[in-house]
């Protein structure tokens, strides 16, 4: 069967090769997300600059660290989470929020 009747079934797995380590599966969205900002500072191609990544991780601590969102398991967030962490975020921070 393809792939996308897979999908259409609701059968579809990933490959082996695709599927988390144990360790990543665990990882709470606060932890993915500074996981992230070290791996932009040290790619080898166009790395982001220190004030960037500072940049970066204050809006993390203030919007989503901060949350229940960060504390939860990066496998267990669904749409309905995200939508409810966005709609909490303060409406005066507009700018912020966007890049959060």
């Amino acid at each position: 069967m393809g792939e996308h009747r897979l999908i259409d079934l609701d059968q579809w797995s990933p490959p082996l090769s695709r599927t988390p380590e144990p360790d990543v599966a665990v990882l709470t969205v606060a932890e993915w997300t500074e996981q992230c900002i070290k791996a932009r500072e040290n790619r080898s191609r166009q790395p982001i600059r220190p004030a960037t990544a500072d940049v970066y991780r204050k809006i993390a601590r203030l919007t989503v660290n901060s949350s229940p969102l960060g504390a939860m398991p990066v496998k267990d967030v669904t749409r309905d989470d995200m939508s409810t962490w966005r709609e909490a975020l303060p409406a005066r921070t507009r700018t912020q929020n966007g890049k959060a």
